[in-house]
């Protein structure tokens, strides 16, 4: 930021705009070359999820559900401000701000660019960088506002991971096997041999981490695990498991994970949202007929919003029809189902 002359985090859409804009007319990165900067870059729609969209719509369920200040149940890419947010980052691909392999390019192809440090924005954690090489602060955006929308919105980080186990009408023993998905979903205070819903996360307490001391705010792994690495590759693969993770200490010695806590702390706790609850449930009959339609909703929505932002569609001339189709495939339906189970969620925690 300073290379270009920046000065502060952008805050709304526009500034956020200019700083873009200049990290590609700039030599951002100071390495002598003005023209190998990225400087907006992510993995397809995930890079615009959590930023671009909610300083549009002032919600946090991205391509999903939310609930508005009256308590009705919403879907997101059908709001009228979905178009502005498609719209502006239409703009961002139009104008080379955004990456134009974001829709394209696989993991390890943009964590390439990230570490390369040829990217200015990236939707990531910072510990992904190497800390002996990176010399430069990673600061972290705020919520956003936009000419739609005066009040910042961050997603809540989900700590709790659900509808990620299921057992089959040929398990023996059912029971017992709930008892084992019971156990991702353990608090440390209330661990089964030591395992529980943070076991999946860092591994056993005493054999692969510890805590530095009784004040369990810091904590470090023990040899030979150096990093999370190693506890994917050695003890679990910690992507798509059942499980609460409710751990708050942060590593010893890591610069890039404090870096982080400080700038999450200052820049997005403040200001975070809650979307549509991730623990609601729902009955076998909303299930059945819920699912097909939601997995359909996604699968289009995803699909539009890539071609509208490449501009492979035009978005004016496009967006009407596209809101049809949102209800051809069974929105209403959908957000009647959400609805419906909201209100019995609401009465079961409120007892």
């Amino acid at each position: 930021m300073k290379n270009v002359g920046i000065d502060k985090v952008p805050e709304t859409t526009d500034e956020l705009y200019t700083m873009l804009k200049a990290f590609k007319e700039k030599d951002a990165n100071g390495n002598g070359n003005p023209n190998d900067e990225i400087p907006f870059s992510g993995l397809a729609l995930s890079a615009l999820n959590p930023v671009i969209l909610p300083a549009f719509t002032g919600m946090t369920g991205m391509i999903g559900f939310d609930i508005d200040d009256a308590g009705k149940v919403l879907y997101v890419p059908a709001m009228k401000e979905y178009k502005d947010f498609l719209l502006y980052s239409h703009r961002l691909y139009k104008e080379g701000l955004l990456d134009p392999e974001f829709s394209t390019q696989t993991s390890q192809q943009w964590q390439a660019k990230v570490k390369e440090g040829t990217v200015g924005v990236y939707s990531a954690s910072p510990t992904m960088l190497d800390a002996e090489k990176t010399k430069s602060e990673q600061l972290s955006l705020s919520g956003l506002t936009s000419p739609t929308n005066t009040k910042k919105a961050v997603p809540v980080p989900i700590s709790l991971y659900t509808s990620k186990g299921i057992i089959t009408s040929g398990c023996k023993y059912p029971e017992a096997a709930m008892r084992l998905l019971d156990m991702f979903y353990a608090t440390e205070e209330n661990a089964a041999d030591g395992f529980s819903g943070n076991t999946a996360f860092l591994g056993y307490q005493g054999e692969h981490w510890d805590y530095t001391d009784n004040t369990k705010a810091a904590y470090s792994f023990i040899d030979p695990i150096k990093n999370f690495g190693d506890i994917n590759k050695l003890i679990s693969v910690n992507m798509s498991l059942p499980g609460l993770l409710d751990f708050g200490a942060m590593p010893e010695g890591n610069p890039l994970m404090k870096m982080k806590v400080t700038q999450v702390e200052q820049q997005q706790k403040p200001f975070y949202k809650a979307a549509y609850p991730v623990n609601v449930r729902f009955t076998t009959e909303e299930s059945d007929a819920g699912n097909t339609i939601e997995n359909d909703l996604l699968l289009y929505v995803t699909q539009k919003t890539t071609k509208f932002i490449v501009g492979e569609e035009d978005i004016e001339k496009g967006f009407d029809n596209y809101i049809k189709e949102l209800e051809n495939i069974g929105l209403s339906k959908l957000l009647k189902i959400k609805e419906d189970a909201l209100v019995r969620w609401n009465a079961a925690i409120a007892k």
